[in-house]
């Protein structure tokens, strides 16, 4: 039996006294004698602590007590640390609380709390210890429930070979539909609902879940039937995130947020996907960027930017990753590496003075920089990172260039690319060693130019009109696309095709399909008011949308496209809101596999072509099938008719006054007129 114990059972053995020695007026007045609560589920053993002497006893009574005061739902009674007759700790200790609601927050909250490196917290019960000390030594057999196995929640991906349908969810006026995609002028409908959300609907990174808003929180749905898969209660949640691999999500509430308390903050929530409980809350505000946090793409860290501050928080425990902050005072901006756990610091410099502006490459969690480099904006790959560049030739021109570091060479080595003229956009091939930069420049107006890169290019000095780049450079010019009337760039999710956008007043919704292998452009179509463009996660299909809230005064709806430019499908629908393709979880074929069916593509598609001709002829075969139904049910039908027409013969001949020809053209047809007096009235007018 541990101190603690004896200490309680003591104090139990004294209550036990008193309450033999109440007052017969109890039982005089009719009154029950006050119970005293005598269970522990307000009480926890926090285990794992650190094995200190006197000296350093009161400072980490000090800590724990300073962890759990912190804790929601009611105040901590008593923490007891039990110590040998040296005055050693025992490496463990008892929390009390006022309320068991406390008691299992804690358990919640700080049950793998990493105190240091070599503490971490294992928090239970108290009650537990005591279930555990019941245990009999006879073995007695657990009766196993029977086993249910779960929905598969990937269910979509599980069809019949060679179907690698894709799916894409619908948003307008009070309805949501989730379709199934094949290239045709009338999908499939799957699922409908109608209220299903109050606001908008999104789906998690890899299309297990799909995310609606309501008044008191947010709901998963998933399975094949659309179950409600799990629900987090948090009062007028207006934005959701979820986490890269979909272990967490992360829920913003306005409401929760105007007064939040920075003790218990439940502005902003991480939850745990999987259990539904809460890891952690975050004060929120209206003013604060979204997504609040930017996660690394293992999940193990998630970091987010406040003033002159980047904060980096571990999973699961979500605390701070070594208990402080990096100081980057002027950071603006930051990004994670794709691949690795690296992040990219944007630092400003002075428009006015000798200050440059300072990019810093910092190694997660060594806190390693592993280069910083003075320029005077940063997009990212996994292998590369490419940092904007605008410098002020004269008070009226401006230069743009690009620094290009290769992350997984050794130092990090750079290149810059100059461009004249103004930046619009920029984009990355997504499986590839390519980019696409959009620029314009005065003497181009409204137009702009498109120019593409790759960053495997030869080892030759390139220079052009508008670019240069250094002699030994690896980067290189394929080539540039001259008054385009385009301001966006939307690669294919594999790579090798892109598609050219004019969105807004000066695009009217031109599309350009460009083939960036062959350099050519496939086809020139347009969805005028488009304002949103979306690639399907095979890289066969494109939608574009009209959307009510960018054009709540026009007719709204979706295009569905083929990868060269084809108009496949289009709808309208009223108060249109949404067009969101399901995603796909990410391959589990290994590369060598994935390199091979690359290189036996033919096979392949030889193998699938086979399958859909089958398909085909099955799908005609039952609607040959079906039409002949349909035919043979039109002739019964006409033989019953033609049956019941000569039974009634007889009738019919009586009718006629005893005239058995059904024949019409021996009848004679005389049309009568008749007029009858229906009412007639008489009216006296005087002169």
């Amino acid at each position: 039996m541990t101190d603690a114990q004896v200490i309680r059972h003591r104090q139990l053995d004294e209550e036990d006294e008193l309450d033999a020695d109440y007052p017969d007026e109890y039982h005089v007045l009719g009154e029950a004698p006050v119970q005293l609560d005598k269970s522990f589920a307000s009480a926890i053993i926090v285990d794992n602590l650190p094995v200190v002497g006197k000296e350093k006893f009161d400072k980490l009574l000090g800590v724990v007590t300073k962890i759990y005061s912190q804790i929601p739902g009611g105040a901590i009674v008593e923490v007891f640390m039990p110590t040998d007759e040296k005055g050693q700790t025992k490496g463990y200790a008892f929390v009390e609380f006022s309320t068991v609601e406390a008691a299992r927050n804690a358990v919640q909250q700080t049950n793998g709390y990493k105190l240091d490196r070599a503490h971490i917290f294992r928090v239970n019960f108290f009650e537990d210890f005591q279930v555990y000390d019941k245990v009999t030594d006879a073995f007695q057999p657990i009766e196993m429930p029977a086993y249910k196995p779960k929905e598969n929640l990937w269910w979509w991906l599980i069809e019949e070979p060679g179907q690698a349908r894709d799916q894409y969810a619908l948003r307008y006026s009070d309805m949501t539909e989730i379709f199934w995609n094949e290239g045709k002028k009338k999908a499939e409908t799957h699922f409908r609902k109608k209220d299903m959300t109050e606001t908008y609907v999104t789906w998690s990174p890899h299309g297990t879940y799909l995310g609606t808003f309501h008044r008191q929180g947010v709901i998963l749905w998933g399975t094949e039937k659309w179950d409600k898969v799990m629900r987090f209660q948090h009062p007028g949640v207006k934005l959701l995130d979820f986490s890269p691999r979909e272990n967490y999500l992360v829920t913003f509430s306005t409401q929760l947020a105007q007064n939040d308390n920075p003790k218990d903050p439940q502005g902003v929530i991480i939850w745990d996907v999987h259990t539904g409980l809460k890891k952690r809350g975050f004060v929120g505000s209206k003013e604060m960027t979204w997504p609040t946090f930017k996660w690394s793409h293992d999940e193990k860290y998630f970091a987010r930017l406040s003033a002159d501050t980047i904060s980096v928080y571990e999973t699961p425990s979500m605390q701070l990753l070594d208990k402080k902050s990096f100081k980057l005072p002027g950071v603006k901006d930051f990004q994670w590496s794709p691949s690795n756990n690296v992040i990219a610091c944007y630092i400003p410099g002075q428009e006015l003075g000798d200050k440059p502006a300072r990019v810093m490459l910092i190694e997660i969690p060594s806190r390693n920089v592993l280069r910083s480099h003075n320029l005077f904006k940063v997009i990212s790959a996994g292998d590369y990172l490419c940092v904007k560049v605008e410098r002020k030739a004269t008070k009226k021109t401006t230069t743009t260039g690009f620094e290009l570091y290769r992350m997984r060479e050794k130092d990090v080595p750079l290149e810059a690319v100059d461009v004249k003229g103004k930046v619009e956009a920029f984009a990355w091939e997504p499986k590839g060693d390519r980019f696409a930069v959009i620029h314009s420049t005065e003497e181009r107006g409204s137009r702009n130019d498109i120019s593409f890169y790759t960053t495997k290019g030869p080892e030759t000095h390139v220079i052009t009109t508008n670019y240069h780049l250094p002699t030994g450079g690896k980067v290189a010019l394929l080539k540039v696309l001259e008054k385009r009337q385009a301001n966006h760039v939307f690669w294919s999710p594999k790579g090798h095709l892109a598609v050219l956008a004019g969105f807004g007043p000066g695009g009217n919704g031109l599309l350009e399909f460009y083939n960036v292998d062959d350099l050519e452009s496939m086809r020139t179509d347009q969805h005028s008011m488009a304002s949103e463009l979306q690639w399907d996660p095979s890289g066969r299909f494109v939608a574009t949308s009209s959307t009510y809230w960018a054009h709540p005064q026009s007719d709204n709806g979706y295009v569905i496209w083929s990868f060269h430019g084809k108009r496949l499908a289009n709808a309208t629908k009223d108060k249109f809101f949404q067009f969101l393709w399901r995603p796909r979880p990410p391959t589990l074929l290994s590369k060598e596999k994935q390199r091979d069916i690359e290189k036996n593509l033919r096979q392949y598609a030889v193998k699938y072509r086979k399958q859909d001709l089958a398909r085909r002829k099955v799908a005609w075969e039952a609607f040959v099938a079906k039409r002949r139904q349909e035919r043979d049910a039109w002739h019964t039908s006409r033989q019953q008719r033609a049956a019941e027409r000569d039974a009634e013969k007889a009738a019919r001949a009586k009718l006629r006054g005893g005239v058995t020809s059904d024949d019409e053209e021996i009848w004679d047809e005389v049309e009568e007129e008749v007029e009858e007096l229906l009412e007639e009235e008489v009216e006296v007018i005087d002169y």
